[in-house]
């Protein structure tokens, strides 16, 4: 009977120190409520071209990686790859974390919001770089990062909303996601 009880004992402290191990974060599986990861900051108004705005830099194939690219996790509601340029505050999701984006922002800049949903929560989806084709195409080129080295994925369905700044002037572009999980095929929308 004694043994049992240390057993017992044991295990529930096992298993305490797994829950603490795997903790949780702002963007924990299951969280109803989407938690900001960044802050979004107003950057000096640019010219034309995808990569003035921010803190990014232009590639050599004048592709533009965003400095800062801001991601919140949404309850998953369904499978979804979706690019929006958008241009006024009227056009934002209503999210707390967007609400920093008012009309005075809009006068000089742009922000292009991604929502992309992934088989695992515990797959953090990127912006690698945001490209402007000659035919009027814009490309946003997500990444997908799994869990790292000894850790384990989540089965967790999750969607994410990643935004970045990016310059006005780029109404007229078509936006698309490419998707690394979905090699070369484009998402339209």
């Amino acid at each position: 009977m004694k043994y049992k009880r240390l057993l017992t004992l044991a295990l529930a402290a096992a298993l305490c120190i797994v829950a603490a191990a795997c903790g949780t974060k702002n963007n924990a599986p299951g969280a109803d409520t989407p938690a900001k990861t960044d802050t979004p900051t107003a950057a000096p108004g640019g010219t034309q071209t995808v990569g003035d705005t921010g803190d990014g830099t232009v590639r050599e194939d004048g592709s533009y990686v965003p400095g800062q690219v801001n991601r919140l996790r949404l309850t998953y509601n369904g499978n979804v790859s979706s690019a929006l340029y958008v241009t006024s505050a009227a056009q934002l999701l209503d999210y707390p974390e967007l609400s920093a984006y008012d009309d005075a922002f809009f006068k000089d800049h742009a922000l292009v919001l991604v929502q992309e949903s992934v088989s695992s929560g515990s797959v953090e989806v990127g912006i690698e770089s945001v490209s402007l084709k000659a035919d009027h195409a814009a490309v946003v080129t997500l990444t997908h990062q799994g869990p790292g080295e000894g850790q384990v994925g989540t089965a967790d369905m999750a969607t994410w909303l990643l935004w970045t700044e990016v310059d006005t002037g780029l109404e007229d572009y078509q936006w698309t996601v490419a998707n690394p999980a979905l090699e070369s095929q484009l998402s339209q929308y």
